[in-house]
C-alpha cells in the first residue's frame, strides 16, 4: 500500500559546529559527484537529508545509489538560483534504512558543508529542498520525496512579511523589488492554504534574509489582483515590535498612532481623510502608482483613486442576458399566487366563525358531566 509521507528535513548535527578534515579520495568523499575533494577543505557543519519512499515498506524500496546521491546534490545547486555552488557542499554520504512496523523505507543523505558555505546555507538549500519535495525518481524508478513541515526549519530565522492580496507569487516579488528590497534578499514567497484543503488563503508570505533591517521594508507595495485594479496593500512584519509603528518601545495598545488613528510612519492623520471622503487605505507616504520617493507622493490617495476610477470607467456595461424561460416563470408566479389568495380568503372565514375570547359559551365549551357537578347544591357542613 502506498504511503502518504512526502517529505524534507534540514537539520543541523546535534553537537555544534565541528571541524574536521576531509581525507583524499575517501569512500564517503563525493563534491557533487566526483570521487574526491580537495584536502584542504574543512567541514564546518552538516545537514541531513530524510528522503521518505511513497512505496511499500519492503527492502527493494529503499534502492539508493551514488548516481542518485550525485543527482540530488546537483538538484540541489541548480535551484538554489546560483546562490549554492559545488564548492559548498564538501562532502556527502548517503544511509538505507528499511522500512518498519509499516513505516516506509528511508534514506538519509548526509551533507558535509565547507567552511565558507556561512550560516546562510540553509536558506540556499531552501529552493532544492522545495523541488525535491515533489518528488525524485531514483534510477531504479523509485519515487521519493522530501519532508515538507521540517524542510522549512531552515527559514525559521527569517524575516517575515505578510501582505492581504491574491496576487501571484511573482508580483508579489516584483512590488517589494519596486519599493527598495534586493531581490537576492527576498528568500521566498509563498500563500498560506486552509489546512488539510490545500486552498490557497488571502495572506502571502514574503520571507527576507534574516536580519534585515525593519526600516528598509517597505509599509505599503502596489498589487494587482485578478479582476481589480492596482491598489497600495499594506505590508505587515512579524515580530515583537509594535504592528502599527513598527516601534520596539511598546506595543499596539499602548501605541499613540493607533489610539488617534494615524499613520503609524508619517502620523497622518487617517480619520481627517475619512472625514473627507477620501478613503484612508489609499494613503501612500512612501510613493504612489506612478513610482517610489518623494516625486510620487500620494498622502491624500487621490493618485490611487484615479486609478480605481479609470478602472471602472473601463468596464464594459452589464447586459441583462437574453430569458428563454421567461414565461414559464411569469405563468409559475401567476398560479402560486392565486393560489395564496385561496388560502388567506380560507383563513380569514374560519377566524370569523371562532367566538370571542371573552364571548365563549360556557354550556358548549363545558362537558356535560362537569356541568352537572358544577350545578348541584353545594354540601352540608353543618356538623353536629
Amino acid at each position: 500500500m502506498p504511503s502518504t509521507g512526502v517529505v524534507a528535513h534540514l537539520r543541523l548535527r546535534a553537537g555544534g559546529r565541528k571541524y574536521e578534515p576531509i581525507q583524499h579520495g575517501s569512500k564517503n568523499a563525493h563534491a557533487l559527484g566526483r570521487g574526491c575533494v580537495q584536502e584542504d577543505r574543512l567541514v564546518a557543519s552538516c545537514r541531513r537529508l530524510t528522503l521518505v519512499s511513497q512505496y511499500s515498506s519492503d527492502e527493494r524500496a529503499c534502492a539508493f545509489g551514488e548516481e542518485d546521491e550525485a543527482a540530488i546534490l546537483k538538484v540541489l545547486v541548480a535551484e538554489s538560483g546560483g546562490k549554492c555552488e559545488e564548492k559548498d557542499i564538501s562532502s556527502s554520504d548517503f544511509r538505507r534504512y528499511p522500512g518498519a512496523d509499516g513505516s516506509p523505507p528511508r534514506v538519509v543523505l548526509i551533507l558535509g558543508l565547507a567552511e565558507a558555505a556561512g550560516d546562510l546555507i540553509d536558506m540556499r538549500l531552501f529552493g532544492g529542498c522545495q523541488k525535491l519535495m515533489e518528488g525524485f525518481t531514483t534510477k531504479e524508478g523509485r519515487k521519493i520525496t522530501l519532508k515538507e513541515d521540517e524542510a522549512i526549519s531552515g527559514l525559521a530565522a527569517a524575516r517575515i512579511c505578510r501582505v492581504l492580496s491574491r496576487a501571484s507569487n511573482d508580483s508579489v516579488r516584483a512590488a517589494f523589488v519596486s519599493r527598495g528590497v534586493p531581490d537576492e534578499a527576498i528568500l521566498r514567497v509563498s500563500a498560506t492554504t486552509v489546512p488539510g484543503t490545500g486552498v490557497h488563503k488571502l495572506t502571502k508570505v514574503v520571507h527576507l534574509l534574516p536580519g534585515f533591517p525593519l526600516d528598509q521594508i517597505p509599509w505599503k507595495v502596489p498589487l494587482q489582483e485578478p479582476g481589480k485594479c492596482l491598489v497600495p496593500c499594506k505590508v505587515s512584519v512579524q515580530g515583537s515590535h509594535c504592528v502599527v509603528c513598527r516601534s520596539a518601545e511598546h506595543k499596539k495598545n499602548g501605541c499613540s498612532a493607533y489610539k488617534q488613528q494615524l499613520c503609524g510612519r508619517c502620523d497622518l492623520s487617517l480619520a481627517e481623510l475619512h472625514s473627507q471622503g477620501r478613503a484612508p487605505a489609499n494613503h501612500d507616504c512612501e510613493g504612489g502608482p506612478d513610482g517610489y520617493g518623494a516625486e510620487h507622493l500620494d498622502l491624500y490617495g487621490d493618485k490611487w483613486h484615479r486609478i480605481w476610477v479609470k478602472w471602472r470607467d473601463s468596464l464594459p456595461p452589464c447586459e441583462a442576458p437574453a430569458d428563454p424561460l421567461v414565461t414559464a416563470r411569469n405563468a409559475t408566479l401567476q398560479i402560486a399566487k392565486a393560489a395564496a389568495q385561496k388560502q388567506r380568503a380560507k383563513m380569514a372565514k374560519k377566524k370569523t366563525q371562532r367566538p370571542a375570547p371573552g364571548e365563549c359559551n360556557v354550556e358548549k365549551a363545558t362537558p356535560p358531566a362537569k356541568r352537572q357537578q358544577l350545578g348541584g347544591q353545594p354540601p352540608n357542613l353543618d356538623l353536629p
